[in-house]
Parts: C-alpha cells; sequence; structure tokens
C-alpha cells in the first residue's frame, strides 16, 4: 500500500500537512514536574477533529565567536510520549508506518517555531529527539547507524534582524 508521508510546512505559528489536512499549532510552554524541565503542550487539528500532544524538554544555551545560541530540546523518546504519540497517529488515521509517522510529527512540532521573531539578542535551535532504546521497546526500528539519542529534526532561527530594535 502507497502512502504520502507527512510534510508540513511553516504557517505564522503553525505547521500545516495539507495533504493529510492536518495543523500543529505552537505549544503552549509549563514547567514540567522534573526540575530543569519543560513541558510542551500542541494543539492538533484534522478538520474538525482537535487532539492534543505533549512532550517534555530541556534547553542549553552555547556561544560560538559571541554569538549567543539557545537550543530547546523536545523529547519523543520518553515511553509515556512514544506511546501517545502512535495513539495519536490512530486517531489521525495516517496510513503510514510508525516511524514515517513519528519523523513526520517531529518535523511539524519544530515548524511550529520557525516564523518566531522574538529572539532579539540570541540565535535559537529547536530539537526533537527520540531514544533508540524507546523505539525498540515499541518495535519501531531505529536508522543504521544511529547512537543512542536520534536527532529528528531540527529548525534554526537566527537572531532575528531588528535586534536591539524593541517597540
Amino acid at each position: 500500500m502507497s502512502f504520502t508521508p507527512l510534510r508540513f510546512e511553516a504557517n505564522d505559528g503553525s505547521a500545516v500537512d495539507r495533504q493529510h489536512g492536518i495543523e500543529i499549532f505552537e505549544s503552549r510552554i509549563q514547567p514540567a514536574e522534573q526540575p530543569g524541565e519543560t513541558e510542551y503542550q500542541f494543539g492538533v487539528y484534522q478538520g474538525d477533529k482537535r487532539f492534543g500532544f505533549g512532550c517534555n524538554g530541556t534547553q542549553r544555551v552555547s556561544e560560538d565567536g559571541g554569538r549567543t545560541q539557545r537550543t530547546f530540546v523536545l523529547n519523543l523518546g520518553e515511553d509515556a510520549t512514544l506511546e501517545w504519540a502512535l495513539q495519536l497517529k490512530g486517531w489521525l488515521e495516517f496510513p503510514g508506518d510508525d516511524r514515517s509517522f513519528l519523523w513526520g510529527l517531529a518535523d511539524g512540532l519544530v515548524k511550529t517555531f520557525q516564523d518566531r521573531t522574538d529572539n532579539y539578542d540570541e540565535d535559537v535551535r529547536y530539537e526533537v529527539v527520540i531514544d533508540a532504546g524507546a523505539l525498540q521497546r515499541h518495535g519501531i526500528a531505529a536508522p543504521q547507524d544511529a547512537g543512542q539519542e536520534i536527532l529528528v529534526a531540527a529548525v534554526d532561527i537566527p537572531m532575528h534582524p531588528l535586534s536591539g530594535v524593541r517597540s
């Protein structure tokens, strides 16, 4: 059976896959139960159907040549998160394999942030990672030569060009 994979494009605070009629809206962000972690809660719409999807994440700051980059890392590799993602796949009636869905979902999650323009003093990067062991526990093959933590999707957002000019 042939299927079309998810292909999201950024759309002003959301990510849209027009072929499957799916839109993911930029997340609500709040502190997670674990210290140092953040909880991301996304709205996922398909026509009149409304779903929620959440995951935890961390952040790190690095400097390169005097330029600061803040990286937000969303983790889809926790067992409960993977189970929820696979339930979402069923609710959305996505016909493809589990791994294709997870990679497409990850791409959609980071693309919700792609149009961000409020980063006046640093570059920003959003990443989605999945633990190879968690994939195996759910019967999903990890890519060959993958390490334990697999980078599934990322989007880089350069410092806003109006740096220092705030209204």
